[in-house]
């Protein structure tokens, strides 16, 4: 109705009056003239206030947004910005005007707008959930990572962890930005092809103790001895390595192993100083240097079957590290067939099978093992190990206490295999036999003191048996000043720390873990717990949530 109209019905009512009460038509008629019409801007016949108006303007804008007109979804939550009061009293509807224009701008791809009014929103309303995750998606297409991490995190807190759309967004975007900066950090420390930081001598001399075949053994050095009526600067450069191999001098072996191959592929000690030089790289993690010599003694002509068979194990191993399990097999596949009676390709490939939870396949390679080398600990304990873990799968009670009894019986044969305590330990945890499991544990930190993963583990159990954080702290960073250059313990130091909820030190423990890290693949997975840490406490600071107690319901609902 517009406001020049007037309600007859009513004048007319009013005339009639007239006649009963004496009241003038007149009156009645000029009422009805000045009075505003109930058409137009209010059901009630009053003047719409500034906030109605600027309601009518969104909801306008709400149906043009539902019909994909964004710019004309836009123009109205604009114009109800502009009429809605800027006073506190009408904060929260401001706020979803902001949001609205976010949403809009979202459409249309305009992530900087996105962002400026979804700042503009959380200005009004810090905790306002939808506009922290449309701010963290444009975040993320404009690859600003590190601020997408904390408002989806915000988001995913905020809300208790119960929205698996922000949930899964948030692991999104923390694995892209912990991919990043583990490939920038990888490429920066290898950019000149040599690794900045070697592993522990305790690591290296594991690692060469996984393998039977002697690497540094060749035909040329054991007709002729070692030169050691030689003074070192007149050995050929493979005789320097070895000899420095048996002093410990690691850091020196790689230098010389290339001094000899720059001798020439008729050099004596060619193939084996290639595999010696591969070997090293390997441990350090420089991916790309060490296949290309494996893949020089693979493709060669005049390297031995054990030569062969130990290059592809290595390259299988670099496999493994970048999880291509598939690449893995088909080199331990031709690690046995270059040398069917190769103990070292069955007992790696068993270990693939262990990571990749195929235990059948797993204990077959390690019986085989053992077979070929009885005296050899390291597969007879871990085929123990092995056939627990198939018991357990199998929930046969009779197995898992059988493989309990062989278990037991194996360290009678290799009391000093400290690798087999520790395994013997964790399945006692297992059983819940607490008290012989520590024992274990002891007798593995007595026999390799130097190895951390001992104390880590001993430290876990008495902070999941007894609560004690302290006693947990104090044994992890007792092997870490054993072996200062083990990733594991600083990784477990960091996570016990999260429990706790001291996000600050878990962080600085994981970002020590990443520079000891060796293989980008490593590195990004502790980059996923440095930035989760990083933003968590970001989160706790600025709502002043307990995370902590958020991200234990998460886990004990899982």
């Amino acid at each position: 109705m517009s406001d020049s109209s007037v309600n007859w019905k009513h004048v007319a009512v009013g005339t009639a009056g007239v006649l009963v009460i004496g009241v003038g038509a007149y009156g009645v008629y000029s009422y009805y003239l000045k009075k505003p019409s109930s058409g137009g801007n209010s059901s009630e016949g009053k003047v719409k206030s500034a906030l109605e108006r600027a309601i009518d303007e969104k909801n306008k804008g709400n149906k043009y947004f539902k019909g994909r007109e964004y710019q004309k979804a836009i123009k109205c939550y604009n114009n109800a910005l502009q009429l809605c009061p800027s006073d506190s009293s009408q904060s929260q509807e401001r706020a979803t005007f902001h949001h609205n224009l976010a949403a809009a701008h979202e459409k249309l791809k305009d992530h900087e707008m996105v962002i400026k009014e979804c700042t503009n929103c959380l200005s009004i309303n810090n905790k306002y959930v939808k506009a922290l995750s449309k701010r963290a998606r444009a975040l993320e297409a404009l690859k600003r990572l590190e601020e997408a991490l904390t408002d989806i995190t915000a988001a995913a807190v905020l809300e208790e962890m119960r929205n698996q759309d922000n949930l899964q967004l948030s692991e999104s975007i923390t694995r892209k930005l912990s991919e990043e900066k583990a490939k920038e950090t990888y490429a920066s420390r290898h950019q000149f092809g040599k690794a900045p930081n070697p592993p522990s001598e305790h690591f290296i001399k594991c690692y060469f103790d996984s393998f039977t075949f002697d690497i540094f053994s060749t035909p040329q050095a054991d007709e002729k001895g070692d030169g050691d009526s030689q003074s070192d600067s007149s050995k050929p450069g493979f005789l320097r390595a070895k000899k420095y191999f048996s002093e410990g001098r690691y850091s020196e072996i790689e230098d010389e192993c290339s001094a000899e191959i720059s001798e020439g592929a008729t050099s004596p000690y060619y193939i084996p100083s290639l595999l010696v030089r591969a070997t090293f790289r390997l441990l350090q993690g420089s991916a790309k240097g060490a296949i290309e010599d494996l893949e020089a003694v693979i493709s060669s002509d005049v390297a031995t079957p054990l030569q062969k068979s130990n290059a592809y194990i290595k390259r299988g191993s670099l496999h493994m590290q970048t999880q291509d399990n598939m690449k893995a097999m088909q080199d331990f596949e031709d690690s046995v067939k270059c040398a069917s009676d190769s103990v070292d390709a069955y007992h790696h490939r068993g270990q693939l099978f262990l990571l990749m939870e195929d235990i059948p396949r797993c204990c077959e390679e390690f019986r085989r093992c053992c077979k070929l080398a009885p005296d050899f600990d390291q597969p007879a304990v871990q085929l123990c190990y092995a056939n627990y873990k198939a018991a357990l799968m199998d929930r046969d009670v009779h197995r898992v206490n059988s493989a309990m009894a062989d278990f037991k019986h194996t360290l009678a044969r290799f009391p000093k295999s400290a690798d087999g305590h520790a395994m013997y330990a964790q399945t006692l945890a297992d059983q819940n036999q607490a008290s012989d499991a520590l024992e274990q544990f002891d007798r593995a930190i007595q026999l390799d003191p130097h190895n951390a993963a001992n104390y880590v583990h001993k430290g876990m159990l008495l902070l999941q048996l007894k609560g004690d954080y302290n006693t947990a702290v104090q044994l992890i960073n007792q092997g870490i000043h054993m072996d200062p250059k083990s990733d594991f313990a600083y990784e477990m130091l960091g996570t016990i720390e999260i429990k706790r909820g001291d996000y600050t030190a878990a962080a600085r423990a994981f970002q020590q873990a990443i520079e000891i890290a060796r293989f980008e693949i490593e590195m990004s997975r502790l980059y996923f717990l440095y930035y989760s840490a990083v933003a968590w406490k970001a989160v706790r600071d600025t709502y002043g949530i307990d995370v902590t107690s958020v991200l234990g319901k998460l886990m004990g609902g899982m």
